[in-house]
């Protein structure tokens, strides 16, 4: 498994150290101008997906979530997650990419538990 944001490629040998890793997350800005552009520039090197998981906050739309998942072949399966602070928790789906929208972290389990049926 890969983990990438726009400051580094996380450690993934053990989930402690995956949990530790993202701790050391700072916010980053500016640094590329599409949220295809990092996710190309961060993937290039790495090996071919099967899963793409991306995490974005609200301001990105859905044709940028669109815009990443045309990155990798159509045997990867796209989840981006949304969040999005106060929003109606909700799953949708749209040409393959599943967008789950996250209004407060309670959310997540029941969420992850209807993607998974």
């Amino acid at each position: 498994m890969s983990v990438v944001t726009e400051g580094r490629l996380l450690k993934t040998a053990t989930p402690v150290a995956l949990l530790d890793d993202s701790c050391r997350i700072d916010p980053v800005f500016g640094r590329y101008p599409t949220l295809r552009d990092f996710a190309r520039d961060a993937t290039r090197r790495l090996p071919e997906p099967s899963v793409v998981t991306i995490v974005a906050g609200s301001q990105v739309d859905l044709a940028e979530f669109r815009a990443v998942q045309t990155l990798f072949g159509q045997d990867a399966k796209t989840v981006a997650f949304r969040i999005d602070e106060g929003a109606t928790p909700r799953v949708s789906a749209v040409s393959g990419l599943t967008v789950i929208t996250v209004g407060h972290l309670t959310d997540l389990p029941a969420l992850l538990r209807r993607v998974n049926r």
